[in-house]
């Protein structure tokens, strides 16, 4: 998780939780720019989460990591919960910031070159200040 957090702004706010459920709490109780989740979690998938966000929030960047890199799952994956980027732990991790940063300058989150120099990655839930 903190590798990813080195892929944000440093001003920004992360609030990291373990289950989905928990997310949904804070989902619920604040406005959240971006929600990272893992594709795996207890009791609830990642993936439902970003399902439940893309209604709740449309706004909400949504990114899923995994560790499945099939055609098949990823199709599945854009077709439920449309997430903006998934990152598969399965590639190179050095190109998750590049992936990340780019998705954050695209919604004028992170200036293009903050994207450029950005470290790597992993995966957590977060949010940015406003």
């Amino acid at each position: 998780m903190t590798h990813l957090a080195r892929c944000l702004p440093t001003e920004t706010t992360i609030e990291a939780v373990v289950t989905a459920e928990d997310a949904l709490v804070l989902i619920r109780a604040d406005d959240f720019q971006i929600v990272i989740t893992e594709h795996r979690l207890p009791r609830m998938a990642g993936l439902d989460l970003l399902r439940f966000l893309r209604g709740y929030a449309p706004d909400t960047l949504r990114v899923l990591t995994t560790n499945f890199n099939q055609a098949s799952f990823l199709r599945q994956a854009q077709a439920a919960a449309e997430p903006h980027l998934v990152l598969t732990k399965t590639g190179e991790p050095e190109k998750w910031c590049v992936e990340l940063g780019a998705l954050l300058a695209q919604r004028h989150l992170l200036s293009v070159s903050d994207a450029a120099s950005a470290p790597t990655a992993s995966r957590v839930e977060k949010r940015t200040t406003h």
